[in-house]
């Protein structure tokens, strides 16, 4: 067994590596066209050091995981499987070598722009963001990474958190 591939990630081109501090196995999967994101918890999280084989969590197409408006995006499941596909093919040339799994650090670096590993309630709001908004911001983090939250509110202002809560969880911030 050369690697692991799982397909359980929210969106069309993420890969998760969790604790995996394999960078030739990283720049691998990245050179297929997936960007390297963060994730608290997946399967092979468990299982890749367990078989001392690195692993990655790629996206399967999917949007607002266990809420009441969750679906999945077909052709972006389907580009995954492609690829997905695509790898497992290759890894049965002599050339694609095992990558084994290296255990990340938290403790010694940055870790992907972060001092450390951060849980969801331990993120810092935004100095910039109003005070009518940090709330839902802290809400939305149970969905979204804050750095997805981030780069929405430069594109579209911080109202747009109002709907996204909407959308989330079903109804308006203020009718909870």
């Amino acid at each position: 067994m050369k690697f692991l591939v799982e397909i359980d990630r929210r969106g069309a081109n993420d890969a998760v590596f969790y604790d995996c501090d394999n960078p030739d196995f990283e720049e691998y999967i990245t050179g297929k066209g997936f960007v390297t994101a963060h994730g608290s918890f997946s399967d092979i999280s468990v299982i890749a050091p367990t078989l001392d084989v690195a692993a990655v969590n790629l996206s399967s197409g999917y949007y607002n995981a266990h809420r009441l408006h969750e679906y999945i995006v077909r052709s972006e499941l389907e580009h995954t499987i492609q690829k997905v596909c695509e790898i497992v093919a290759e890894s049965t040339r002599e050339d694609v070598p095992r990558y084994e799994f290296d255990t990340r650090s938290y403790l010694s670096g940055d870790l992907c722009g972060y001092d450390r590993f951060l849980w969801p309630d331990e993120v810092a709001i935004p100095a910039d963001l109003p005070e009518e908004y940090r709330e839902i911001y802290e809400e939305l983090l149970a969905v979204y990474a804050a750095d997805q939250l981030d780069e929405i509110r430069a594109l579209y202002g911080d109202q747009i958190l109002w709907q996204m809560y909407r959308d989330e969880f079903g109804s308006p911030f203020f009718d909870r």
